[in-house]
């Protein structure tokens, strides 16, 4: 339950009068993330100065951008480093007035190396999927999307967990970071039709004309069935290198295949041959140095560092099995030194 009072931020302050008691950790996490919310919504809007300048030096023209927060209203509820805009400061801008004229004092060259912009977090993927399509240049695509960008209010944080649990990226704090597979899914679509934000704008466009009797639902379905088949054909025509391995090693299994190492699986390059491993094992990844051995010699000498399902450090090596599947191998260690058999 909550009271309004008028001096919250200048003009109104909301007082919690009853309190959940004892939370545990993620529903008090979801708690605060309510109270936040409900009071930004109740908070007054941010206020910023703004100022544009330009200077013009002999036939050059330079610009600058500068905004500061006047009011910082609804953003001092949480007062996130997310909500600061690139051009924000905290300086108080100088007065100027057109027409104004000033002496060059001096110049000089400032080398300096660009940064890359910041990584995703959550707050800002769903934030970017929402404003997706304010970069096109085709005005009425653009005018399309500003209502609903990528995605739904109700589908794009389940676009990130799907994201998230196929490893095309993972959480490093607070960042999204993208992992190898993203990357390499990344690079063999992002020229591709289906990784254009303009085939959004074009849908969203298509579908208000319909709404509006300018365009018939039967084109737009044959428009669509074309795509799919272009989509399909361009991704099946994707040639996915290996990651790491050289394809040098033959296959046991049949013998005339070579072996291929990506960043989650080793598999013969025949695809007739549905031999394949997975590289991860208890909580170790294998080399590619390490598979060579195992597909050539049969064995891996001791690896140390793996890890059961209660925790304990153990060290063993790796064989290819009659099945040609991997299993832990003990038959050459000395198990006085403390490493006791552990079924795979």
């Amino acid at each position: 339950m909550a009271t309004l009072n008028n001096d919250f931020l200048g003009y109104r302050r909301i007082e919690l009068v009853e309190y959940p008691g004892y939370l545990p950790k993620d529903e008090k996490t979801v708690y605060e993330m309510i109270v936040s919310r409900m009071l930004e919504a109740f908070a007054p809007a941010c206020q910023k100065e703004f100022i544009r300048m330009e200077v013009l030096c002999g036939e050059e023209t330079f610009e600058s951008k500068k905004s500061r927060i006047l009011f910082q209203g609804w953003r001092s509820v949480l007062n996130r480093e997310e909500d600061r805009e690139d051009d924000e400061t905290e300086e108080k801008n100088a007065e100027f007035s057109e027409g104004q004229t000033a002496p060059v004092s001096g110049c000089n060259l400032i080398t300096r190396k660009t940064l890359p912009k910041p990584l995703y977090t959550e707050a800002s993927l769903l934030s970017a999927m929402e404003s997706a399509g304010r970069q096109l240049s085709d005005e009425k695509q653009r005018e399309a999307l500003k209502d609903c960008g990528l995605g739904t209010p109700a589908t794009r944080a389940a676009i990130i967990e799907t994201l998230l649990s196929r490893d095309y990226v993972e959480r490093s704090g607070r960042n999204l970071v993208p992992t190898e597979k993203g990357i390499v899914v990344y690079n063999c679509i992002k020229e591709m039709r289906i990784a254009d934000v303009e085939l959004t704008g074009n849908w969203e466009k298509s579908l208000n004309d319909i709404s509006e009797g300018k365009q018939s639902p039967e084109t737009f379905m044959k428009a669509i069935e074309a795509f799919t088949h272009q989509v399909t054909e361009e991704i099946l025509s994707i040639d996915f290198t290996p990651e790491t391995g050289s394809g040098k090693t033959i296959c046991p299994k049949c013998g005339h295949g070579h072996f291929q190492i990506y960043h989650k699986i080793a598999k013969c390059s025949d695809s007739d041959c549905n031999l394949f491993v997975f590289r991860n094992m208890l909580n170790k990844t294998l080399t590619e140095e390490q598979l060579n051995l195992i597909f050539t010699k049969g064995r891996t000498p001791l690896i140390k560092g793996f890890k059961n399902k209660e925790g304990k450090i153990f060290n063993a090596a790796v064989k290819l099995a009659d099945d040609f599947t991997l299993k832990l191998d003990f038959s050459n260690m000395d198990e006085r030194k403390g490493n006791k058999k552990i079924e795979n």
